[in-house]
């Protein structure tokens, strides 16, 4: 995915750490599957069969 995403001309940070921060004070660290245009964030799962419950129309 991410070797698209750069393909289309986007920024994408794999295994990208960030800071969890509440209220002023860093509670934690939390490191995303891949950070697109350092705006969205992917987190991506894997199963060995869609269920219906994974369906978008669910």
């Amino acid at each position: 995915m991410r070797m698209h995403l750069k393909k289309e001309g986007l920024k994408a940070a794999q295994q990208h750490s960030i800071q969890v921060v509440y209220d002023g004070i860093v509670v934690g660290d939390y490191v995303a599957d891949l950070l697109v245009e350092e705006l969205v964030l992917v987190e991506l799962k894997a199963v060995k069969e869609l269920d219906e419950v994974l369906s978008p129309n669910a």
